[in-house]
């Protein structure tokens, strides 16, 4: 985060999508059957472990704490997906 704040013009806009980590395994098996249920093994595995891998909206704000950065937004943009919007200050 802190390269791409360094790398954003005067008053850039920074928009950042991304997968959420689910809150428990229940819910994360859930996606993964509802999103890639009908994909291989292989493929749900790797949908798995991408979403476990995933940082939550808290972890986000954590990272983002003291950037030269306005947020506008960062919020759950799906089942499985926080998106960002911020503003360089």
């Amino acid at each position: 985060f802190a390269e791409m704040c360094r790398v954003l013009s005067a008053d850039g806009i920074l928009f950042i999508r991304d997968l959420a980590r689910p809150h428990d395994e229940l819910a994360l098996k859930e996606l993964v059957q509802n999103h890639a249920g009908n994909e291989s093994p292989y493929s749900q595995q790797l949908f798995h472990q991408s979403l476990a891998a995933a940082f939550t909206i808290p972890e986000i704000h954590k990272m983002i704490a003291g950037l030269p950065i306005k947020i506008h937004s960062l919020s759950m943009s799906s089942n499985r997906h926080w998106t960002l919007v911020a503003q360089k200050t």
